[in-house]
């Protein structure tokens, strides 16, 4: 066992795992180096206590020989740390003695017990490489009830786990996912790696809580959070997709992982470019604050509009103008066209309605070079026309399996039937935001009682019958697929 002499003390530790506070001689033996770990730790730690404006209040749960608990509180925290080796408490005890002027307590207890006694509140808590052995002598039920408990008493939780893949006696006990044991928190960011002395595999360190996000240094806040994206998704995204809200910024937070690992990154992508460089005309567009990419995960910070989703307003009843809401996307959608650049997901939940700026598109990401929607019927302008008709009947549809094929003139209001019936008297290769936007001109001149030729476009048959054999043909593979199961 090695031994340590602090303030002429000789102490005996099962193990010199940390650096010693205060003593490089001693440090260059530790099993485990604990320099980068501290500079992520401490960057946290910083802007939390700029957010507070105050030192915190810290919890170190397996402090070991303290190296965390004296370094935070040389930053002005006040550190209570827990460990079950008694050997270690008594290390860190002397050696708090030779720094009085630090706020250091230190417990001998286990973790488990500690927290399940009465726990009082603190700023950041750091549980690093210790909940695995927990874990692997009493389950994983158990862990995560422990983890939910912390979740309840800290604002900040940094977690670090061993893996499942780690080749160690441990590993078989543990999830396959670390972020399995943090289901009580809402926001899970994977921070760093770090390196370990006990294999090639390094260990992630998270940065958890369920009222902050940080993300490349810098910190928020969030009064809601949903993994919808709105009122009629699925769990399209496997559950990859997290959406936090506050007063001032919305943040979108992807998983990148099996099928997704490209289309998750590639949408925020392209909704950072978009928010870089707005398309002339298109207004309002919200503040990039920030944008971020690593191998596991994506994120984007934006400024948060006035106004609130068509799709909430249809559900409560809400009065909104559909002629006014209408023509406005329509004029957005022109301008964009004219620009090269098409939005294929026009539906009530991407359109924001706000007293102050009117109606307005958002989903930026889905604001592209393609002329395609990304759904069924994947014509932008039938697709448009079913938006009308849901906006007019003030109703929400689903999208799977395909969307209701409402963009024959008898779906509109009588109000709106001409325009219908003029765009479907036009070849659809001569189809264009800016036409629609012309035809829906003229169809508001014409006199009550005037009479126009109600016909369609030899072209646009083969249009209509090519997307109501697709509609068909995934309804049938629905219905057959629901009568299976």
């Amino acid at each position: 066992m090695p031994q340590v002499v602090i303030s002429n003390r000789s102490l005996v530790l099962p193990e010199l795992y940390q650096p010693i506070f205060g003593h490089p001689e001693l440090s260059v033996q530790a099993s485990r180096p604990c320099a980068e770990r501290f500079r992520e730790i401490a960057g946290v730690y910083c802007a939390l206590r700029q957010w507070h404006g105050r030192p915190l209040r810290i919890l170190d749960l397996g402090c070991a020989q303290g190296f965390f608990s004296f370094n935070l509180a040389n930053l002005n925290a006040s550190v209570l740390g827990i460990d079950i080796c008694p050997e270690n408490i008594e290390l860190c005890t002397t050696l708090a003695a030779q720094y009085p002027k630090l706020q250091l307590t230190f417990e001998c207890a286990s973790i488990e017990k500690f927290l399940e006694g009465s726990l009082q509140q603190f700023d950041l808590v750091l549980g690093l490489s210790v909940f695995h052995h927990i874990c692997h002598e009493k389950g994983f039920e158990y862990t995560r009830g422990l983890l939910s408990v912390v979740a309840q008493k800290t604002e900040v939780f940094l977690f670090e786990s061993a893996l499942r893949s780690e080749p160690l006696y441990w590993s078989p006990s543990l999830p396959e996912e670390p972020r399995d044991f943090l289901e009580a928190f809402s926001f899970t960011h994977r921070l760093s790696e770090h390196t370990t002395h006990l294999s090639e595999i390094p260990r992630p360190l998270y940065f958890c809580s369920n009222s902050l996000w940080y993300l490349a240094g810098e910190l928020g806040y969030f009064e809601s959070w949903t993994d919808h994206q709105h009122e009629l998704v699925g769990d399209t995204y496997a559950g990859t997709r997290r959406y936090f809200f506050s007063d001032f910024t919305i943040v979108k937070y992807f998983i990148r992982k099996g099928h997704l690992v490209d289309v998750n990154k590639e949408e925020l992508e392209q909704e950072a470019r978009i928010l870089k460089s707005p398309p002339t005309g298109l207004a309002p567009v919200p503040m990039l604050l920030a944008f971020g990419i690593t191998e596991r995960e994506c994120w984007l910070v934006r400024e948060s509009l006035p106004g609130e989703r068509l799709s909430k307003l249809i559900v409560s009843g809400l009065a909104y103008n559909p002629g006014k809401i209408v023509g406005t996307i329509l004029q957005q959608l022109a301008c964009l066209e004219s620009q090269g650049l098409y939005h294929n997901d026009v539906r009530t939940w991407n359109v924001f309605v706000s007293d102050i700026e009117g109606a307005f598109l958002i989903d930026f990401g889905a604001i592209t070079t393609k002329k395609r929607d990304c759904v069924w019927p994947f014509n932008l302008y039938l697709s448009f026309l079913i938006f009308v008709v849901e906006v007019f009947g003030r109703q929400l549809t689903y999208v799977a399996p395909t969307r209701p094929p409402m963009f024959s003139p008898e779906h509109f209001p009588d109000l709106l039937q001409p325009w219908a019936r003029a765009i479907w008297r036009t070849d659809n290769r001569e189809w264009s935001f800016a036409l629609f936007l012309q035809l829906l001109g003229e169809s508001r001149t014409l006199t009550d009682g005037a009479v126009q030729e109600d016909r369609i476009a030899p072209e646009n048959l083969a249009l209509w019958m090519s997307v109501i054999e697709k509609h068909l043909d995934a309804s049938a593979l629905q219905f057959n697929r629901v009568h299976r199961s």
